[in-house]
């Protein structure tokens, strides 16, 4: 299965954890998985929702999500002036 390296944080991102984020993983393998690496929880993302699932048991957490995309600032050239 694809994964890729990831990160979960705070607010703040004070507090990082390193993580993984594996595609294509049914609840159930992902809570395994969870749980042999001592995790309390895991993320599972699909189009519709987020949700955290307790990895020694059946209980989740679901969520909405969306995407932001920073708008663009001009960066003005060496004279000042607009790029």
């Amino acid at each position: 299965m694809p994964w890729w390296p990831a990160a979960g944080g705070d607010v703040t991102w004070t507090h990082v954890e390193e993580s993984v984020a594996v595609v294509g993983l049914d609840d159930d393998t992902a809570r395994r998985i969870g749980a042999r690496y001592e995790q309390d929880a895991v993320f599972a993302w699909d189009p519709r929702r987020w949700r955290l699932l307790e990895c020694e048991g059946d209980h989740q957490v679901t969520s909405g999500w969306s995407v932001t995309v920073p708008v663009p600032v001009p960066v003005p050239d060496e004279r000042g002036g607009p790029a």
